[in-house]
């Protein structure tokens, strides 16, 4: 009887330990930042702006915590802005949603963000001026291959970024952007975190790793910079 406790013990020790190991495989797996390629020197400027996670699940009526939907309201207010002035100017507007293909991840979290779950949706109060809609399965929106190929092939080399979380999906599709040589420029009251603390010390090492951060009132500006070629 000892020994098949023993076994037993040793057994699940393993299992254990296999599972720990592979989570820490996955979470690392979906928290990595990608390098890609540098974007070519297009000789004109052209402008995207992501619409980072302001999904259902996060922020929206389906949100399990209310560590992003407590700040929604304003939140979607300021992106709305930024998508009406983009829209206006003829800047194509990109939505990135979050979906878990991940059993494990699925199973801990109990599905909330697979695919065809209501929470993976847009949230409803986003204004929706496009069709590119694209999903991805990391935190790097670039994990997306599909967006990764209509900025290639719109030769877009300035991205405006707003969305969640500013410690998370936000900052790192930001970073693996400025990995690839486009100008990055967060607008301020478009980003959030877990904390203004947070977000603040997030968008300091993204402006000193190179990226803009700017003030919602300084849209009109940004704009006026684009130019399209002939």
């Amino acid at each position: 009887m000892k020994k098949l406790v023993k076994r037993f013990i040793f057994y699940f020790l393993i299992a254990l330990l296999f599972i720990v190991a592979y989570f820490v495989y996955v979470y690392n797996d979906l928290t990595a930042i990608s390098k890609g390629y540098p974007i070519p020197e297009y000789g004109v400027t052209k402008t995207a702006a992501l619409v980072i996670d302001i999904q259902e699940g996060y922020t929206g009526m389906h949100a399990q915590e209310d560590t992003h939907s407590k700040q929604a309201k304003a939140l979607i207010e300021n992106t709305n802005r930024v998508i009406s002035a983009a829209y206006e100017a003829g800047i194509q507007v990109l939505y990135i949603q979050q979906q878990t293909e991940n059993w494990l991840i699925n199973w801990l979290d109990g599905g909330s963000m697979a695919e065809g779950s209501p929470a993976v949706e847009i949230d409803q109060r986003v204004k929706i001026v496009s069709l590119h809609q694209f999903k991805k399965r990391k935190s790097d929106a670039f994990s997306s291959h599909d967006m990764d190929v209509f900025l290639n092939e719109m030769q877009i080399n300035r991205l405006i970024i707003t969305g969640l979380d500013m410690a998370g999906c936000a900052y790192n599709t930001s970073q693996a952007a400025l990995n690839r040589g486009y100008e990055v420029f967060v607008i301020e009251e478009a980003v959030i975190s877990s904390s203004d603390e947070l977000k603040q010390e997030k968008l300091v090492e993204l402006s000193q790793a190179g990226a803009i951060v700017l003030s919602v009132e300084d849209l009109p500006d940004l704009i006026s910079m684009q130019t399209i070629p002939d």
